[in-house]
């Protein structure tokens, strides 16, 4: 996992498993991430979303 700071103060956070996701700070990102990682893996252990 990776993180770029563009100028205007935006962070994009890439993840191989679940992709790219941005927020107005790291920590913002950084949950949507783990929130993408949960959703995959209720996924993957129901077959469906949560």
């Amino acid at each position: 996992m990776s993180a770029i700071w563009t100028q205007d103060g935006t962070v994009l956070v890439f993840d191989a498993e679940v992709g790219t996701a941005s927020g107005r700070s790291e920590h913002e990102a950084w949950q949507k991430i783990e929130a993408r990682k949960a959703t995959k893996r209720v996924m993957r252990n129901t077959g469906r979303r949560p």
